[in-house]
């Protein structure tokens, strides 16, 4: 049992809710992984105007050379210091040239019922940064965009 085990629904709701935004910082399990689904991290950017999902950059360790083959998609990749952003346990780099997308019912959900998963927010700075290099992606067509906001 875990510590907000014992919080009430409503005090767990609310903090769900809160932290189910643009900059936050979350950890779980990504079934996409490969060779098999693992916990990534993920930094939430955008949110569809219906208020429907979300979307999310992944947070790697480092560059998948085997993935990112060419020097314009390792351009996409941006260096996080661990230094100073205490949702990174080390250096790190965010993958900026394809959005994850997520339920934001489910995400909520998930963090309600696990708020240690949220491990904290990026700074505006940081969101200003992320936003513009994922809106210059060739990799992201414009209906991609528009459906992120993006446009």
């Amino acid at each position: 049992m875990s510590l907000g085990d014992s919080f009430p629904e409503q005090f767990k709701e609310g903090f769900s809710e809160r932290n189910t935004k643009i900059g936050s910082v979350i950890k779980i399990t990504d079934l996409d992984s490969k060779p098999e689904p693992k916990e990534k991290r993920f930094i939430i950017i955008a949110e569809t105007s219906d208020n429907y999902a979300l979307g999310a950059l992944y947070v790697n360790s480092e560059i998948n050379v085997n993935v990112l083959r060419t020097e314009k998609l390792r351009r996409l990749q941006v260096e996080f210091s661990a230094n100073s952003r205490s949702y990174l346990e080390w250096d790190s780099w965010i993958y900026c040239s394809k959005i994850k997308p997520f339920s934001k019912e489910a995400i909520t959900e998930f963090l309600k019922q696990n708020p240690e998963k949220h491990l904290g927010e990026i700074s505006d700075e940081d969101l200003r940064l992320l936003l513009a290099i994922v809106k210059g992606a060739a990799t992201l067509d414009f209906t991609q965009r528009k459906k992120w906001g993006l446009i």
